[in-house]
């Protein structure tokens, strides 16, 4: 986070996190060669600072670093429909866990979101028109 202060800040710790882009959706603005005045790089990291404290962007990432649902994987009664994007870097699907772990949960599905210029790396989540197919097909299946 060079760049950004370092304080004691903490006001910003619930947006961090829902955001994260992707690679594509980083390096879109930037130029593709032969640039070495990279001004939309340093407007993007102005950008960042302004809106998030250094300390908060470190807590939010530090906080999930040691999550593990996998002992109750088993204990799970219903439908689950677990949707991850491609170019999450938060869960990085081709590690396989998601595709691994889902095979626990007895009415699991797991999805992965082909990376595109709508998805958005791990704030896919957010975009409900990546998703919303799925979400119905399984209130369908589910419903009364």
């Amino acid at each position: 986070l060079r760049g950004c202060s370092l304080s004691s800040s903490r006001s910003n710790r619930s947006r961090i996190g829902t955001g994260t882009p992707s690679p594509i959706a980083i390096a879109s603005p930037f130029p593709r060669k032969g640039n070495t005045e990279n001004i939309a790089l340093d407007a993007s990291v102005k950008r960042f600072c302004a809106n998030y404290d250094a300390n908060d962007v470190l807590y939010a990432l530090e906080a999930s670093g040691d999550y593990d649902p996998s002992p109750g994987l088993e204990k799970i009664k219903a439908p689950l429909l677990a949707i991850n994007s491609a170019d999450d870097l938060i869960n990085p699907p081709d590690q396989g866990i998601l595709e691994r772990e889902i095979k626990r949960v007895k009415h699991g599905r797991a999805i992965v979101i082909p990376e595109s210029d709508q998805t958005t790396g791990h704030g896919s989540h957010t975009k409900a028109v990546l998703w919303e197919k799925y979400l119905v097909k399984l209130l369908k299946k589910t419903g009364p």
